[in-house]
């Protein structure tokens, strides 16, 4: 089933498929050493995260992502009801359509969610709506500019996720955070050996991930990137008050406050 799910083309796919054949490659030897980087450095981002409630968007193969996190309350939404492997509260619902309440979640975790759902800007924004002031966003992708992203390029006849996916850069997810008035807190890169299938071919590989972050950190095959939700405070608009001087009966002057725009009218 997950190999003929893999093979369909990214365009003629759900949400649901495409995650499923994500997840699929995930278990595989290839994607496993892929995440055994990345879990490692998830783990110390949602560390230092404080809260009442995470919201993981889409599961990652049967991997527990959120295992690490001090925020106790851990939801992970999925709309595949197969999925039930994951030790914290499983959620049913359209991921567009978030079926939670605005401003209550204080963290949400994005594993390639954005590059496998047809409407990444929706997503977005309805995270954006959950989100409470001050919250985080914390998104996993595949870096295009590697040899991973290379590897996309010569295997788009393979039609398989994810060499056959959509790669977001860094770049234009951080541009995106950013119309939604959001800061970019943390960006990491990771994997920088070359797309093998033999784990014991991609080992002999291992060097490069010291040389990489070192020399190259930006051609990483990987990244996770946390951005932060501003609170714009509106500043008041004070009246602009100014001292006029009128005669009394008497011929004394009395001083009065008046406001500017008053003044203007009269």
């Amino acid at each position: 089933m997950f190999d003929a799910i893999s093979k369909l083309k990214h365009k003629d796919k759900s949400y649901e498929q495409r995650r499923r054949a994500l997840n699929h490659w995930y278990c595989g030897d290839t994607g496993q050493q892929f995440l055994d980087l990345a879990q490692p450095r998830l783990t110390e981002v949602l560390a230092n995260f404080f809260g009442y409630s995470l919201l993981q968007v889409g599961v990652l193969a049967t991997t527990d992502l959120l295992g690490q996190s001090r925020i106790k309350q851990r939801i992970i939404l999925d709309s595949d009801r197969a999925v039930q492997s994951q030790p914290h509260l499983l959620l049913p619902g359209e991921v567009d359509k978030l079926p939670i309440v605005t401003d209550s979640i204080d963290v949400v975790v994005l594993p390639h969610t954005l590059e496998i759902h047809e409407h990444a800007h929706q997503v977005l924004r309805e995270v954006d709506r959950v989100l409470v002031p001050e919250g985080h966003v914390v998104v996993m992708g595949f870096n295009p500019y590697s040899l991973w992203g290379t590897t996309m390029w010569l295997q788009r006849l393979v039609n398989r996720l994810p060499w056959h996916g959509r790669f977001l850069s860094p770049r234009r997810v951080k541009d995106w955070f950013r119309l939604l008035g959001y800061d970019i807190e943390y960006l990491e890169y990771y994997f920088y050996r070359p797309a093998l299938r033999h784990p014991k071919v991609m080992n002999k590989f291992m060097g490069l991930e010291r040389w990489g972050a070192r020399y190259w950190p930006i051609l990483g095959g990987g990244y996770i990137l946390v951005a932060r939700k501003q609170v714009i405070t509106p500043t008041p608009i004070r009246p602009s008050w100014q001292v006029q001087r009128q005669f009394g009966a008497l011929g004394a002057t009395q001083s009065t406050m008046q406001r500017e725009s008053d003044s203007e009218e009269n």
